[in-house]
């Protein structure tokens, strides 16, 4: 007789089924999350469309009042500044600038020049540039130092607008020379009677640190020293003093070249004709009109 076949009910016939059924159910869960997150998705994605078009909207409608708020700064602050800056083609530059102008290169930068030389100045892109432009000018530098110099009056410094009038005239007739040795010992004297008798350091370059070691002394590096533009809000008085500060530079007699940028040292020191310059001779002027205006006018 032949082997009777045994009937196949094991689990191979239970599998399929079951597997089926699990895999039916997987597949609506899935399609039913997949549903949620996606409506989740779609509500999220509203809300962050909304919220980005009601942040433009209020950027909109405050945009006004900040233009407005930063203009009335800009206003303030051309209002701080002394008459030549108030121009509005006189850009005022980034602090970088102002400090390579000032404690570098120590060109006066307050009252006078004439914005219009003041303007040309800031836009030149060297120290050599921006002295061929002084010299080119000096006409014009001449006339609104003389002009700044007939509106003050006050009796602390009668002694210096005299020199300083004496040293315009001297220019004039093309006596630079005599005109920069004159300015720039009234522009010594001055300094020393108003401004370090109340920041001792405010010209100093250096001093002595432990060891014998002599180190730099720029504005804000102690307290007798003048401050930092970012510790005061008086643009007046930084402009004036900071480039004091550059102005008063100095250098060593027995192994440094004379300077050919104006110095009070260089011009006190030598008799060279890389300090005394037709450009020297009126930063030198404009560094004593500028001062004696702010002593004045504030």
């Amino acid at each position: 007789m032949p082997e009777q076949q045994q009937p196949t009910w094991g689990w191979e016939q239970l599998q399929y089924p079951y597997n089926r059924a699990v895999a039916d159910y997987l597949d609506e869960v899935a399609r039913s999350q997949t549903a949620l997150a996606w409506d989740e998705w779609k509500r999220a994605h509203r809300f962050y469309d909304e919220m980005t078009q009601w942040e433009e909207e209020q950027r909109q409608r405050e945009l006004p009042s900040w233009e407005a708020y930063a203009e009335q700064l800009k206003e303030e602050l051309r209002e701080a500044l002394p008459p030549n800056w108030r121009s509005p083609d006189v850009e005022f530059p980034s602090l970088a600038v102002i400090e390579q102008l000032q404690l570098h290169e120590g060109l006066p930068l307050a009252w006078v020049p004439p914005n219009r030389v003041l303007r040309e100045v800031l836009a030149c892109r060297t120290a050599a540039g921006r002295r061929r432009i002084i010299a080119r000018e000096s006409a014009a530098i001449i006339a609104a130092c003389r002009k700044e110099l007939r509106r003050l009056h006050s009796r602390e410094t009668t002694g210096w607008r005299a020199s300083a009038r004496e040293a315009a005239v001297a220019m004039s007739a093309g006596h630079w020379r005599a005109g920069q040795a004159l300015a720039a010992i009234a522009l010594d004297t001055a300094t020393d009677r108003f401004v370090r008798s109340s920041y001792r350091d405010a010209t100093t370059q250096s001093r002595k640190a432990k060891g014998g070691v002599r180190v730099p002394t720029p504005p804000g590096s102690s307290e007798q020293s003048l401050p930092e533009w970012s510790d005061v809000d008086y643009p007046r008085g930084m402009l004036v003093l900071h480039s004091l500060y550059g102005a008063f530079g100095e250098f060593d007699l027995k192994s440094d070249p004379v300077p050919t940028q104006f110095t009070r040292h260089g011009t006190v020191h030598s008799i060279s004709r890389r300090q005394y310059s037709k450009a020297n001779a009126l930063i030198a002027l404009m560094h004593l009109v500028g001062l004696l205006c702010l002593i004045e006018d504030e």
